[in-house]
Parts: structure tokens; sequence; C-alpha cells
């Protein structure tokens, strides 16, 4: 075994035993490295009770996730003393023996271990080994650091540079996937993967705001650390396995280090606990989404799924919501242009420090992306795009507090085939309603939960009417959705009434491209219902547009009204 890892990755990224003395360097090397691992095994803090509701197991090892709960304790001053002396040591290593990549990479190991991401850049961009493998610690440097692009930069030279069979390993994406996407993914020979590949991490990103795509390359990231771990001693103090490239790839490497409580009684050696950066999320959406990306609805982004394939817990936020907000498309010859309402000012953890928001419009990896941004906690975004279906983001971002909320959904559009409606946008309620789009933006709310609202404007736009002014029928509803299994077992019975929906109808001739109206919906009781906009023209089937919106208890009713 150590005759084999030691010609694995030494041999693939240019260590040369050429002389005596570079041979007596690596080797000297090596013992360092695995001193350091035995001296951080037999000081390792003590943890609390281990395991969690969520376990998993991977080949030899129990893992669960915590989501941030139980942090492990901190290391102990004596261990970052011993790191820093393993540094010092692979430093004068990697000054004498400047091509032996196993050295250069350790080297950038624990330098990002010890939080000393600046110096590890300048380590990769000095190494002298394979091209490929210095490109790639450059990459994991400059992901350690938060510098996103410039590792999606170094990542992808080193996908150019690398030998094919490595290159397709790196950029296997199988072991985050589930369902049937990850069979017909599998099923699939490499080189045909590529346009897969860029969908995945397209939909994966976690946040427009910032510049590069981190959970592609963190997925990098953790390609690079599983060379460095496969051919070095580890924390646990066991041979490297298949089991810890997986956790690796699905949840990242290890952060932190400690050792379970003895038993009283027992003979056996205390386990010990490597604890992954947290709280982590899921940024990959279901297989339907990475499936048809332009069917996907905001609920195929669940970020805190219960023992999710895969997590990433980017170290810039402690933590990702949803971001309450309307959003609504209208047409504009052939281009769409997108609104999107948001209000922060209701969420404390946005109280501290600034923001910042941004709606990004995306036709996919290879097609148009527009952003537009704003630095306020509330307020409208918009953005035009050109023709064909668009994925809308919109992201909020407050770097003082760590906090991250954000949205996700599908905006299919169709061929503006006879007369068609644009999305139907609510309002606060005023006394003179608008007709053109400009006007409705400033009354626009921000989120289609109204509370204790019963009262909503309600605008929308309808399309390709003729010139003449034909006559159409218009109507407007309001259902309850969602109805529980109690309450539609006690309406089949005769015990409850449906609540009666507001309906109106009407006809007219429209003169200008903009309609809005007032709904009262006080004789609506707390729900989910959907406002429905129903027009029928002449020669074709009767459309309708809707929008869900969610009634709290409207202001002196009666809790027990339903």
């Amino acid at each position: 075994m150590a005759a084999l890892s030691l010609l694995g990755l030494a041999a693939l990224v240019g260590f040369q035993a050429g002389t005596p003395d570079s041979a007596a360097v690596h080797r000297r090397a090596r013992s360092a490295q695995a001193d350091f691992e035995r001296y951080r095994r037999a000081h390792l803090p003590v943890a609390g009770p281990t395991g969690g509701l969520h376990e998993e197991r991977i080949g030899r090892f129990r893992f669960w996730h915590d989501d941030g709960q139980a942090p492990p304790p901190a290391e102990l001053p004596r261990v970052r003393g011993a790191r820093a002396h393993l540094l010092a040591q692979l430093d004068t290593a990697a000054a004498a023996v400047r091509g032996d990549g196993w050295v250069a990479g350790q080297l950038v190991r624990y330098l990002v271990e010890h939080d000393s991401t600046g110096r590890a850049v300048t380590v990769a961009q000095r190494c002298t080994a394979a091209a490929w493998w210095c490109l790639a610690l450059e990459g994991l440097a400059r992901h350690a650091g938060g510098d996103f692009a410039g590792a999606e930069m170094a990542f992808d030279r080193a996908l150019e540079v690398m030998p094919p069979e490595r290159r397709c390993a790196w950029t296997d994406a199988s072991q985050l996937l589930e369902g049937d996407f990850r069979q017909r993914y599998r099923r699939l020979p490499c080189a045909d993967r590529e346009a897969l590949n860029d969908r995945i991490w397209w939909l994966a990103r976690p946040l427009s705001l910032l510049s590069g795509n981190d959970r592609r390359t963190e997925h990098l990231a953790r390609m690079t650390m599983v060379e460095l771990y496969r051919d070095a001693r580890n924390g646990h103090g066991i041979p490297w396995g298949s089991d810890m490239a997986e956790i690796m790839v699905r949840y990242g490497w290890v952060t932190a280090w400690s050792q379970e409580p003895s038993r009283p009684g027992s003979m056996d050696d205390a386990a010990i606990v490597g604890h992954q950066r947290s709280p982590g999320f899921r940024f990959l959406p279901t297989p339907a989404a990475l499936a048809e990306p332009f069917a996907a609805v905001a609920g195929d982004w669940d970020l805190k799924r219960i023992a999710p394939r895969d997590v990433y817990a980017p170290a810039y936020a402690d933590s990702f919501v949803a971001l309450s907000h309307q959003v609504a498309a209208f047409r504009r010859g052939d281009s769409t242009l997108v609104l999107a309402a948001y209000d922060l000012s209701i969420d404390p953890g946005f109280a501290r420090g600034g923001v910042e928001v941004a709606l990004e419009l995306s036709g996919g990896p290879e097609r148009e992306t527009v952003i537009a941004r704003r630095g306020t906690p509330r307020g409208a975004l918009q953005a035009t795009i050109g023709p064909g279906a668009v994925l809308v983001g919109l992201d909020a971002f407050s770097r003082a507090a760590r906090r991250a909320a954000r949205s996700r959904s599908a905006l299919p559009v169709s061929a503006p085939i006879g007369v068609t409606i644009s999305d139907l946008l609510l309002l606060e309620p005023a006394d003179s309603l608008p007709r053109l789009l400009d006007q409705a933006v400033p009354l626009m709310l921000a989120t289609t939960d109204l509370g204790s609202r019963r009262r909503v404007g309600v605008f929308w736009e309808v399309y390709g009417l003729s010139p003449g002014g034909e006559l159409v029928e218009i109507a407007v509803a309001a259902r309850r959705t969602g109805t529980g299994v109690l309450r539609r077992a006690a309406h089949a019975l005769g015990l409850a009434s449906p609540s009666d929906p507001v309906r109106i109808e009407w006809q007219e001739s429209p003169r200008t491209l903009g309609r809005s109206l007032l709904l009262d919906l006080s004789a609506l009781g707390p729900g989910r219902y959907r406002i429905e906009l129903t027009v029928a023209a002449a020669q074709q089937d009767p459309i309708t547009v809707w929008r869900d919106i969610r009634l709290g208890k409207a202001s002196g009713e009666r809790a027990s009204r339903q």
C-alpha cells in the first residue's frame, strides 16, 4: 500500500527522484507530514455527544448532518504551532526541490488549513511540477481565499492541460446527482457530458452577486483535495479509501477535528470525528429541474433538504433563506421585461450592515444573461432580455450580517400568437389605479403574502388585440387552493360550506395595453388563494393567467374563522 501510494500522485505531478539529495528531501517532507498528523491525533479536543437524526453509512464512516447546531471545539494552540512548524519544513523542502508536486501540494494544503490563502496562491504560482497540478493548486488556494473568479480561471486552465482520463474524473458530477437524471448522466460517454455539466453548474450557482461560480470551484477544489489526501497521512490515522473520497466530493473536506469522549471501562481508542464546515446547503435543484430547467419552480431549489445528497457551506454566509418577493413579466416586442419587487426591511437578519440585491435573467449557460443591481433594503428591479425561455434569479446578500436570501424560478415564454396576457402584478390599493406599467411599478407589492390586507390592486397587459378594438370577455376570480384533507371531507359531508370565490366578469374593447382593477377580498378568510384572469377573444380558446397569494387573519377577525 505504501509503495503504491508513494508512486501515485508524486509520479503524476512531476516528482523525479533524480538525485539522492532530492529523494532525501522528499522523504523528510513526508516524514514531517506524518509526524504532524500523529501529533494532531494525540492532542484532539474532546467533543460532546456525536451523531444526528439524519445519519448515513458511507464505507467505514458514520456520517451525519447537524446543520451547524453543534460547532466543533476549538483547535488547541499547540496544534496550530505544530502546523506552523510543518509549514516551515515544507517551505524549506519546496525551495530545495522546486519540481516536487507532492511537496508543493502539501504546502498549499496546510497553508489553506492555516488560513494563509494569499501565501498559498504564491506557492502555487511558483510551482514547477506538472502544469495542470500547479494550476489546480492555484485554483484551490484562490477558492479558499474567496477569489472565485480567479479560481475558475485557474481550474479552467488546469482542465485544458490535464490528461483526458483525469479531466473526465474531475468533471464527473454523478456523485452529486439523484434519480433518473443521474442514470441518464452516467450512461453518457465522458465527452458527451460537457453540456450537462454546464447546465448543472449554471443551475447550482449560489449567488449571482458574486464573481465566479463558487459551487463549481468548490467541486474542483474538492477534487484537488482528494488528490492531496490520497497520497498523504490523514487525521483519521487510517489508509485512504474510496469512502473518504466520496465524503469529500459530496460534503467537502474536514476543517476541524475532535474526538469522542472515552467510554468508562473501555479499552478502545476514542473515535476521531472530522467536521466539515457548516451549515451546509444543497444548491443543486431537483432532478426534474436539471432535466427541464425552463419548467422549474421555486420549490425545485430546497436549500435545506433533509439528508441531502451533497452540501456546500460557503465561507461568506451563515444562512441562506427564501426571499419574499413578487416577479412579473411583460412583453416588449420580441423581448421580455421582468420586474422584481422585494422588501428586506422586515427580515431582522438583514438589519445589520448594507445589502446588495441583484435580478438575474439567464437564457442558459450558452445564451444571454442580464443582471440588474440595487443597494437598498427595499425596492424594485427591472431588466429586459431577448426572446426565449428565461431562468429568473433574485438574490440579496449582506456581507456584514453574513446572510443571503434568494429565489429561483423559470419563466417560460411562448410564441406571441393571437391574443396573450402578461403576468398579473399585485399593487397597493390606490384611489386611481394605473393604465401604464410605469405608473404601476411604484405601487408594486414586494410579496404575494398579503397578510391582513383584503384590498389589492391587480395590473396586467393584453397583447395582440386588433387596432379596431375587438370585443373581449374578461373574468377575474379568487379561488381557494391547498384545502386540507379534513376540510375537503367536511365539504363532502355537507358539514362545511366552501368559501364563495370572488368573481367579476365583463366585456370591453380595450383601447390601451394596460388594465387594472381593485379587488375586494374581505369575504375571504385566511388561507391560500389563486387570483385568475381569463380573457376570451374571438377565434381562439380562452387564455388564463394567475397569481397565487396567501391571506392572513384580517384585522378584527376571530381566530377560529377558516
